[in-house]
């Protein structure tokens, strides 16, 4: 479960209850006694974008302030569609490196707010909700699981047409769906800890408490074979 402090634009702070991706348990030990309960203070990075940009630079931000746990946003140069993926197998190594020196380890990525700026996997045309879908969501999905991380998200809204069009609203809600379940599948191929969407709290951005994020992303009764990434499996859960 992750719970997120917010100051002005920047998430500082980011407690991290329990990830099986880590033993914390263990860590505890090493460093002199048992931790309980599992509660660990981390940060999000996107206080760095465009000043400590290079993982060793902004790592040992992190050490400094006493942490240990990033949440590694998409805006501090990691962005699927800004860069290219020998760049991110290039800026996946150089974390390799920056987490054996600081000690300081990247738990979970999120989408940052890059993505705000469209409607995403709910948008009207289906090559802006595929490109979202293959060309943004399943790389970060790929780095998260290479660090056995969790990746969290929001890239999705709804505009006042379909707001105002029930049917329209409808076939939205479906292919949104459709894509929390693909996800939830994919992020378990790839090694995700978990796959999660933001919560919202507007009409135009479907969240927590939606028809669609209760039944159809943590259910999926239409769909058998997808009911093992359902409500009591981590793999897709609501952050």
């Amino acid at each position: 479960m992750i719970f997120k402090c917010y100051f002005g634009n920047d998430i500082i702070t980011t407690a991290i209850i329990s990830s099986p991706a880590i033993d914390f348990h263990k860590l505890g030990k090493e460093g002199g006694g048992c931790i309980n309960p599992y509660v660990y203070l981390a940060i999000d990075n996107c206080f760095a974008s465009k000043r400590w940009t290079e993982p060793e630079d902004w790592m040992d931000v992190v050490k400094q302030l006493g942490l240990r746990f990033v949440e590694a946003s998409a805006d501090n140069e990691c962005d699927p569609l800004y860069t290219t993926s020998e760049y991110l197998d290039d800026w996946t190594k150089a974390v390799e490196v920056a987490s054996r020196k600081t000690d300081v380890r990247v738990c979970q990525f999120f989408s940052g707010h890059g993505t705000y700026a469209t409607l995403g996997l709910s948008h009207p045309d289906q090559r802006i909700r595929e490109r979202m879908l293959h060309d943004w969501l399943h790389p970060m999905c790929r780095l998260a699981g290479h660090f056995g991380a969790n990746m969290g998200f929001y890239t999705h809204g709804m505009s006042i047409r379909t707001l105002e069009d029930p049917s329209q609203y409808r076939e939205m809600a479906a292919h949104l769906e459709d894509a929390f379940v693909q996800l939830a599948i994919w992020g378990h191929e790839c090694g995700c800890n978990s796959v999660g969407v933001e919560q919202m709290y507007s009409p135009h951005q479907p969240g927590l408490y939606s028809k669609i994020a209760v039944d159809g992303v943590l259910c999926a009764p239409r769909q058998r074979k997808h009911q093992e990434y359902g409500r009591d499996n981590p793999h897709f859960r609501n952050s």
